[in-house]
């Protein structure tokens, strides 16, 4: 059942991760572990849905996929409510329904053109499964795969993912970890490794969709205020893939979120013709490397201004090649 609908949006290592598999799986609940069995896989494994708390804050995730499922925060009254969109159970994320709800895109998240890329001089092809692209990781990427457990604390899970050599069609053996915790109750950090036993391209996210004002039972986000400290942004060809220029914002108006604007306002913009070609609603805003003269919000802010939701998010990521 779809309970949220409407959303923004070495080697030693390797032979390490088993032993540690089998222990956790071993913990699958406890008092300080609420963990449940939500659904299988097409082969019949159990899915375990697990829960996170901090104070107000809580998180639930699934092994498949290490996906997201639930984030239930406070306003500043302490009204608690949902601000990521999810489904109840499993099903959906195993039967491709869910549109990347909350899961690890991976082994290399967005559009890959033509599926295929060189590396070291040798041709790559990738499985192509958004039109003529590779698409988060292909046909089934790490979304589409059972992570496993190896830790768990009230406030903290990680969770490991074996990708061997030839998976989707990319090089090497991989060794991909997530670390989900919630160091406060308004802050939740994501951390990602890999590590790979021959070079290989690795760019891993979460694809968590939000509706800060009820997680998207009712309501939209168009109402939504956001704010990017962005000058430049990566305009894209008709299936999504950037053309390589890096264009100021002043050639792109609906674009410029440098002044906090409800979201509803600038998709309008861009749907009235502000893109000449008109293009995508998901170019790639281009953030600087330094402090920013402007102002940023680091979240959408909801509606509501006398009662936002704020959750602070920060994503770390960290490769380890072969010899590492």
């Amino acid at each position: 059942m779809l309970r949220r609908a409407c959303g923004v949006a070495g080697a030693g290592a390797l032979l390490g991760v088993l032993p540690r598999v089998a222990r956790c799986r071993q913990r699958e609940s406890g008092p300080d572990h609420p963990n449940q069995i939500v659904g299988t896989t097409p082969e019949g494994t159990p899915i375990i849905q697990r829960t996170l708390a901090n104070g107000t804050t809580a998180l639930k995730l699934i092994d498949w996929g290490a996906t997201i499922t639930s984030i239930r925060a406070a306003d500043q009254y302490g009204h608690t409510g949902e601000i990521a969109l999810g489904f109840d159970d499993a099903a959906p994320y195993v039967d491709g329904r869910s549109p990347y709800f909350g899961c690890v895109a991976g082994r290399v998240a967005n559009r890959t053109a033509g599926g295929r890329f060189s590396l070291d001089g040798k041709l790559h092809e990738l499985g192509v499964n958004n039109g003529p692209n590779h698409l988060h990781g292909g046909v089934r990427g790490f979304d589409k795969q059972l992570w496993h457990c190896e830790s768990q604390t009230p406030t903290s899970v990680v969770y490991a993912l074996l990708s061997h050599d030839g998976d989707e069609g990319y090089p090497g053996t991989l060794i991909a970890r997530v670390r989900y915790s919630l160091e406060t109750p308004s802050e939740l950090r994501i951390e990602y490794e890999a590590t790979s036993d021959a070079p290989t391209p690795v760019n891993l996210t979460n694809h968590t969709y939000f509706n800060l004002r009820d997680g998207g039972r009712i309501s939209d986000v168009l109402g939504h205020e956001i704010e990017i400290c962005a000058d430049f942004y990566l305009p894209v060809d008709q299936s999504s893939i950037p053309t390589g220029e890096v264009r100021p914002l002043e050639r792109a108006p609906a674009m410029d979120l440098r002044v906090r604007r409800r979201i509803g306002e600038r998709i309008r913009e861009a749907d009235n013709g502000a893109f000449n070609p008109p293009q995508p609603r998901d170019p790639n805003p281009v953030t600087p490397p330094h402090p920013h003269p402007h102002p940023l919000s680091p979240y959408p802010l909801s509606p509501t201004r006398s009662s936002p939701r704020a959750l602070h998010i920060q994503a770390l990521q960290r490769a380890l090649g072969a010899g590492s």
